[in-house]
């Protein structure tokens, strides 16, 4: 479906709209909404398909996602999701990443 400009082609309902329903994301390149990436990174924050993960954003790499924070049972290590902290890293499940101290009051096992 090809759309005037400043439009989208929605996929799912074969209309031209401004911006793409709730759960579909924006994919600029082919100035349409899918329910998937393909072979780029989805954002989840902005709900668009992109070339990289943004600044600020970790990636997800088992379905090539971009996240604020991994979603559980993942954790943080640099901008990746991991499975397990590396050697010497401890998981905080409160804040989804991998730190080298446990905070306040909890300790490591």
């Amino acid at each position: 479906l090809r759309c005037p400009d400043g439009t989208l082609s929605d996929q799912t309902t074969g209309r031209c709209v401004s911006t793409c329903p709730q759960g579909v994301f924006t994919d600029s390149l082919s100035a349409s909404c899918v329910s998937s990436c393909a072979d780029r990174w989805t954002d989840h924050t902005t709900m668009s398909c992109q070339d990289s993960c943004p600044d600020g954003s970790v990636a997800f790499e088992s379905d090539k996602a971009c996240y604020v924070n991994c979603p559980a049972p993942y954790n943080k290590l640099g901008s990746k999701c991991v499975s397990s902290c590396t050697d010497g890293l401890y998981a905080d499940a409160a804040q989804r990443k991998c730190v080298a101290q446990c905070p306040g009051e909890l300790y490591a096992n």
